[in-house]
């Protein structure tokens, strides 16, 4: 398998820019995210070559991105996403984060490829046909440290209790505390609720989700601990993250996966050409993401149409009504867990820039 991905190199796409206000609602720019994602090539079977060596630095040693990486040539919209303040969000401040707002928005319809290049996606197709496939999210567990014995985990499942509608939740929660701050006339609603399944982020190992607008790496208390201290220089942290993001890219196979998880399954593997640069440049922000750290780990998110750019926050215990649980379960054709409706949001922000190549 590992000789077929080095076959196949990973196609540059770089979309035009998009205007947005300065600056942008969360709301409205998670919809200009959603319509650069859907313009972005479907997800094929090929998988782009793996490249673990680190990238080179600039003058202030901030790692900078390998080519193909920076999708968008917008430069403005560059840089909210690289803005942790922004993307974050800020629940003392009432500003809610780009994440929650793209989490809030329903999952684009795609095309399924039809051949073995990647071909542009038509995004909201009408439900119903044979060439129409939604894409959720997955989650998969992942060793820091992975021996012989080690495999690859399709993620816990937890049944909760959300809201009907998420935008509505949404734009609700935001309208409560615009008026709470006033003279309280308002007073919060209590949205209709549904039972759905989500993924629940190891508290041992590396969490790795995919949803199909981005990513987030969860890296609970015991790694936290583990890079912090006997990991604790840059070059051996960037080394410990590179390897652990390259066995699991080298140990996951779409043939063993659910097919309602294929399609963003498939993304996973497009972080290839940048598993050097990401494990570079958690190291190069660790002291950020130690200082997010709020006892229960921290969680980087990062986009599609910018994938190296990513933001590191808390990871905070959602308030939720665990109906069932189900345990982690290695990826095997037999294994045909629901997709999840719904996913975690990460709350806070700390620092982290992106250096565009020259």
């Amino acid at each position: 398998m590992q000789e077929q991905c080095e076959a196949v190199g990973e196609q540059d796409l770089v979309v035009e820019q998009v205007a947005v206000s300065d600056p942008p609602e969360p709301a409205t720019l998670a919809q200009h995210i959603r319509a650069l994602i859907t313009s972005l090539p479907t997800a094929g079977p090929e998988c782009p070559p793996v490249k673990t060596d680190p990238p080179p630095l600039d003058a202030d040693g901030r790692p900078i991105p390998p080519p193909g990486a920076i999708r968008i040539k917008d430069p403005k919209l560059v840089k909210l996403l690289s803005d942790p303040d922004f993307m974050n969000g800020s629940e003392d401040n009432g500003r809610a984060s780009v994440w929650e707002a793209l989490d809030a928005l329903d999952v684009p319809k795609y095309r399924k490829p039809t051949s073995s290049d990647d071909t542009p996606g038509q995004s909201d197709g009408e439900p119903g046909g044979d060439d129409v496939q939604s894409q959720g999210d997955v989650m998969l567990y992942c060793p820091l440290h992975p021996t012989e014995d080690s495999a690859v985990e399709l993620a816990n499942m937890k049944v909760v209790e959300v809201p009907v509608s998420k935008m509505d939740s949404f734009h609700q929660s935001r309208w409560n505390f615009l008026w709470s701050i006033t003279v309280g006339l308002v007073r919060a609603q209590t949205p209709q609720t549904k039972l759905v399944k989500t993924w629940v982020p190891s508290t041992t190992k590396i969490s790795f989700q995919a949803m199909w607008w981005g990513y987030r790496i969860y890296l609970p208390p015991p790694i936290m601990a583990k890079l912090s201290s006997e990991e604790g220089e840059v070059l051996k942290i960037a080394g410990t993250i590179t390897a652990a993001l390259t066995w699991l890219l080298a140990h996951v196979d779409p043939y063993m996966v659910p097919p309602p998880l294929l399609p963003v399954f498939l993304l996973i593997r497009k972080l290839g050409p940048y598993v050097g640069y990401i494990g570079t440049f958690i190291a190069w922000i660790w002291g950020a993401v130690e200082n997010e750290d709020k006892g229960n780990g921290v969680c980087m998110t990062a986009t599609w149409i910018l994938p190296v750019a990513l933001i590191p926050s808390a990871i905070k215990v959602a308030a939720t009504t665990p109906a069932t649980s189900s345990g982690p379960v290695a990826i095997s054709p037999a294994s045909t867990p629901n997709a999840p409706t719904t996913s975690p949001a990460p709350a806070s922000s700390v620092s982290a820039g992106i250096t565009t190549p020259t």
